[in-house]
């Protein structure tokens, strides 16, 4: 016999179309892009987003897309054309079709509440183009987003980066040796964002050959001339502000100054209640 609590599992809240429309995923990483299933989050989904460790390795969040949206059977691969999209919906899912943000005004310092809403926020995505092919002197490069597990690694190193500038140099007293730590963050960060627009490089044709091959792609566009690495940044700068999430138009309830509020939905704070 059934148990009773069986009707009260969870069910889906709703459902969505991934904006990437399946592209990018790798084999067996996606059951499929159009009416995904979307369910609210667990008591032990919750608990895995106020554990800091499983944050910053990113483990939190991959698991809670992979436990509350089923289809998407490798989080890790989600481009990031997709991550918002996602994100929102099991927001919305779990609590509900806005999300509360603070914001203090420019003008006045006072500071306001203001309810956006998520549903907003899918639907900007869906009207979203990725801009997947460029041309320079004849060579065609395909570029891509990067998934969520490259956007981690990349976002770990450089929160090591800036902790090392603001934390740990500092603290150096010789001013030689200071000015030397400095200077090597520098170039690395400078290493990570030129790794970063090639990493970003799906394949590029040259008279009708082809090369994927990340390594030989880096090597080419790092030591040709820059107008190669030129144009890469710019394409994939325009696709990362596309695909981040728009800024909405709001009023200080105070002093009546209007201005955009940037909304920055950090992967430690999107899934707390509020």
């Amino acid at each position: 016999m059934p148990s009773p609590l069986t009707k009260y599992q969870r069910q889906p809240k709703q459902s969505i179309d991934l904006p990437s429309k399946g592209q990018w995923y790798g084999p067996g990483s996606l059951e499929r892009f159009e009416d995904l299933d979307v369910f609210s989050m667990t008591a032990s989904d919750e608990i895995a987003t106020k554990t800091p460790d499983a944050l910053i390795s990113g483990n939190a969040t991959a698991s809670i897309i992979k436990n509350c949206i089923p289809s998407i059977r490798n989080p890790w691969e989600v481009p990031m054309a997709d991550i918002y999209t996602i994100l929102s919906a099991i927001r919305m899912a779990s609590y509900g079709e806005k999300i509360n943000i603070a914001n203090v005004c420019t003008a006045c310092s006072e500071t306001n509440s203001y309810d956006v809403s998520l549903q907003n926020i899918i639907g900007y995505f869906a009207t979203v183009e990725f801009i997947s092919e460029f041309e320079v002197e004849g060579i065609k490069f395909y570029v891509r987003p990067l998934s969520y597990k490259e956007l981690n690694e990349i976002n770990k190193l450089n929160f090591k980066l800036q902790r090392r500038l603001s934390q740990t140099i500092p603290l150096i007293e010789n001013e030689d040796e200071q000015a030397e730590a400095t200077q090597q963050v520098y170039e690395e960060l400078s290493n990570l964002r030129t790794s970063t627009i090639c990493t970003s490089i799906a394949k590029v044709v040259i008279e009708g050959e082809e090369e994927s091959n990340n390594d030989n792609i880096s090597e080419f566009i790092t030591s040709a001339d820059k107008v190669f690495f030129g144009k890469a940044e710019e394409i994939i700068m325009k696709n990362n502000e596309a695909f981040a999430i728009p800024a909405t138009d709001i009023t200080c309830a105070s002093c009546g100054h209007e201005s955009k509020l940037d909304i920055e939905m950090d992967y430690s704070n999107f899934f707390v209640k509020g």
